[in-house]
């Protein structure tokens, strides 16, 4: 891919999509004058309507034969004006009259008895000024029935506690912040989803469907520009407008409710402070990302296998019309991130901008709809990218467009496509959400089980497989020489050593919360009391070294081999890290994986990550468990136990010595690698081992 190429085609397609009056309008105008002008003539209109009903009297037809003293209580109620009428109740239907208040005959006498009095008050629930009527009567009758309870209370020498055994006060202890953001959250997040899709609507149908039509796809396919080159230009310009148009959105709601929020507070009990933390701020330009990521390649997929511009609009609005379901969740009420509804697309991030406008999201519900929206749109992005590769689908005329996918059509290749590896990722992740949480949560031991060798390992073979790519070579299955042996043997050795320090450090500053240590304890404490300790370290430690690797060092690595090794070492670090969906474990989790990657890059072999891999996590399972030991163990404590496992068991540091010791070894050899590798006499020395860069 030549970035200089793909940069010329996102300006191209960034010019011709802005010179154009319709996305400019739906880009600026809708978010720059529309929310404004929405917000204020609805506030205004609230405000004037609430102030006209409260200095408009309300209309009231008395129903009573005998009023007698009640005549006096009805007469001081303000704001009420009495009619007769012979059809009241036709009168209230229609609007002439507001209310209709009857009064239980007698009334008097029988208040004078002692007794109670029937007073019934009818009233048009739909219509706001009969309402105002009803609650008008009702606050007056209240009152006076208060009053009348007191009197008697006292002639019958008896304390008002003796009629009310209970008194329940209700005291609100939402701030006024969480207030306001609970009653904008059921709805801004709601238009920031949908305006994300208006900002990429237009261009994706314009640049796909709208290029056949003009026919200058030809031209542009007839150019020295790769075809992923054009379509990395095309996608970059749709997600760059769908992302402008929902950040528009997001400082212009910002901007016209904080103006507007200032006369609510004056004319409303409740109350209201738009006050959102810069963090929040930022986490959710940061979802937007992702989101932004996944609609605009749905829509450019959807939109190309149209023949002209109409027909693109006939399969689009469907979709769009789709998200909006998803996208409603946060006016649910009683609907919140959850462990099931984190990692429903699009709803998710509905949801999490719900919690952060109510500063109730917490830093696992950000990490978990991060990726999982991430991963979405990881699959839409390697679906777009493989649609654009075929001219049969960009070129399609009259005839229409055919779906083949069969096996044979994919030419053998050495090593997997960077499209092929993202998708089995994206798979097994996604896999890991909906199933493996499930199982694992119903039953540990088979859960484990499942998910390491059906749910991780399975769609890489599979895909792979599928894609006619080379077994050997794609899972780097070959023995690593005697150089590289032993200097993978010292960096795994000392990286034990140093990604437990790290582990220690990192869990000071960021601790894990009890309740998700007391978890992780709880499973590891019945899966060793199921299949003892060589089945605990079987199932934790050996199971992942082996189907996470395969994924991992194996698919996801070879398929980098045109970056130079930092970059892919980075990126299937951080990848690593992501799948194991606990934000508390990523940057620990991370380093080893750039550990393992580049120990597995310079080898050439997956069985340096594998044995890696083990040893860190049977590691970390072996120190837990001499810590456990020494709680009930009687005697001196070796070495290991006092010195490391206790030392890690209580988040403190392991000794000085030990970790500059292993510092060295570490340095040690990481040169022994680089050596052997300049030994080699590479022709590319970022090239994975038995790989020949073009």
């Amino acid at each position: 891919m030549r970035v200089r190429t793909v940069g010329t085609i996102f300006a191209k397609e960034m010019l011709d999509t802005l010179r154009d009056k319709r996305a400019l309008v739906a880009m600026l105008g809708v978010p720059i004058v529309l929310y404004p002008a929405l917000f204020i003539v609805g506030i205004q209109a609230a405000l004037f309507q609430t102030n006209r009903l409260e200095r408009t009297p309300s209309t009231v037809a008395v129903d009573a034969r005998e009023v007698g003293e009640v005549r006096g209580w009805i007469a001081e109620i303000p704001m009420l004006k009495f009619t007769y009428s012979r059809n009241a109740e036709e009168e209230l239907r229609q609007g002439k009259i507001d209310a209709i208040l009857h009064i239980e005959s007698g009334t008097d006498r029988i208040l004078a008895e002692g007794g109670s009095a029937q007073v019934i008050v009818q009233y048009d629930a739909t219509d706001a000024a009969s309402n105002r009527a009803a609650e008008r009567i009702a606050a007056a009758f209240d009152q006076k029935a208060a009053e009348l309870l007191t009197a008697r209370l006292e002639e019958a020498g008896l304390e008002p506690a003796f009629v009310m055994p209970l008194v329940v006060t209700r005291v609100n202890i939402a701030s006024p912040k969480k207030v306001t953001g609970s009653l904008i959250g059921t709805i801004v997040p709601l238009i920031m989803v949908v305006m994300v899709g208006v900002g990429a609507f237009y261009p994706a149908v314009d640049l796909t469907a709208g290029e056949k039509e003009r026919g200058t796809f030809e031209t542009l396919l007839a150019t020295p520009a790769a075809k992923s080159d054009i379509v990395t230009g095309k996608f970059l310009a749709v997600f760059t407008l769908a992302m402008t148009t929902g950040l528009l959105n997001l400082g212009s709601m910002a901007l016209t409710l904080g103006s507007q929020l200032s006369q609510l507070r004056q004319s409303s009990e409740v109350p209201f402070e738009l006050r959102v933390a810069p963090s929040a701020v930022v986490l959710m330009v940061v979802v937007l990302v992702p989101l932004a990521f996944l609609i605009s390649a749905a829509m450019m997929s959807i939109a190309i296998y149209a023949r002209n511009f109409k027909e693109a609009q006939n399969y689009v609005t469907p979709f769009f019309l789709l998200i909006l379901f998803p996208a409603a969740m946060s006016s649910v009420p009683g609907a919140e991130l959850t462990a099931t509804t984190q990692f429903i697309p699009i709803g998710n991030v509905s949801l999490l901008f719900k919690g952060l406008l109510t500063d109730t999201a917490t830093a696992d519900q950000v990490f978990a709809v991060l990726l999982s929206t991430g991963a979405y749109a990881l699959l839409a992005l390697v679906f777009a990218a493989a649609l654009f590769q075929r001219e049969d689908v960009v070129l399609a005329g009259d005839h229409g467009v055919s779906l083949p996918l069969r096996r044979c059509e994919f030419p053998p290749r050495a090593l997997p496509t960077p499209g092929m590896a993202l998708t089995a990722y994206a798979t097994s992740l996604i896999l890991l959400f909906y199933v493996g949480t499930i199982v694992q949560a119903r039953e540990p031991v088979s859960g484990i089980l499942l998910t390491q060798w059906v749910l991780v390992l399975l769609p890489p073979i599979a895909i792979a497989w599928y894609g006619r790519a080379r077994m050997r070579t794609t899972f780097a299955l070959r023995l690593p020489d005697g150089r590289n042996a032993i200097g993978a043997l010292l960096v795994i050795v000392s990286s034990v050593v140093l990604i437990l320090e790290f582990g220690a450090w990192y869990g000071r500053a960021f601790p894990i919360p009890p309740e998700l240590q007391h978890q992780l304890m709880e499973l590891f404490d019945v899966i060793e009391s199921r299949a003892g300790l060589l089945g605990l370290l079987a199932l934790v430690a050996l199971s992942p070294a082996i189907c996470e690797e395969a994924l991992f060092r194996g698919m996801l690595l070879s398929s980098l081999r045109r970056l130079p090794i930092w970059a892919a070492v980075v990126i299937v670090g951080v990848l690593f890290g992501a799948m194991h969906m606990d934000v508390h474990r990523f940057a620990a989790t991370a380093l080893s994986g750039f550990i393992l990657s580049y120990l597995v890059w310079r080898s050439g072999s997956l069985f340096v990550g594998i044995l890696g891999h083990f040893s860190v996590n049977a590691s970390a399972l072996v120190m837990q468990a001499l810590a456990d030991q020494a709680l009930t163990a009687e005697g001196e404590l070796s070495w290991l136990t006092r010195e490391v496992a206790m030392r890690l068991s209580a988040g403190r540091d392991l000794p000085l010595w030990l970790i500059l010791s292993a510092l060295a070894v570490f340095i040690l050899g990481v040169a022994v690698i680089e050596h052997a590798a300049w030994r080699a006499g590479r022709r590319a020395p970022d090239a994975p081992r038995g790989v020949t860069a073009r």
